[in-house]
């Protein structure tokens, strides 16, 4: 009988010795990512794309259209995308031996943003008219007798 009490007792200060030491918990890395697949700009306009969670270095390049956009500003977390001409580029972000890219479309800037709905049609303008003061009809005032 003692010998079963103290067998029990040695595996109860065993188990309850695990349980005790924390248990590495690795949490789940966050993914490196891009913060827009992709972007449109106006010309002689920027945009920022910013990489995620990342904490290496990291080279910025542009893969294609190298005449319609100029990068700027190359960091660890992001770029500036300058837009030069109107057209397509793609610019790649290499971490390690990861390459992230976005699209980029470089539009032409408007050059008259007055335009309205009407597809540039000028609209009939409002013509203002005085308006008119309320006539009082004329009575004869009696002459005193």
């Amino acid at each position: 009988m003692k010998k079963v009490r103290s067998t029990v007792a040695f595996l109860l200060v065993f188990v309850l010795s695990f349980s005790v030491i924390p248990q590495n918990v690795l949490a789940a890395k966050k993914k490196v990512k891009l913060s827009k697949k992709s972007v449109t700009v106006a010309v002689g306009k920027t945009v920022k794309v910013k990489l995620k969670n990342n904490k290496k270095k990291v080279k910025w390049t542009v893969t294609s259209g190298r005449k319609n956009v100029k990068l700027s500003k190359k960091k660890k977390t992001g770029v500036t995308i300058h837009g030069k001409k109107a057209g397509k580029a793609k610019v790649q972000a290499k971490v390690g031996k990861k390459k992230f890219v976005c699209k980029v479309t470089v539009k032409n800037a408007d050059t008259n943003q007055n335009t309205d709905k009407n597809n540039g049609k000028k609209t009939a303008k409002p013509t203002v008219k005085p308006t008119e003061k309320p006539v009082l009809p004329s009575t004869p005032t009696p002459k005193p007798t």
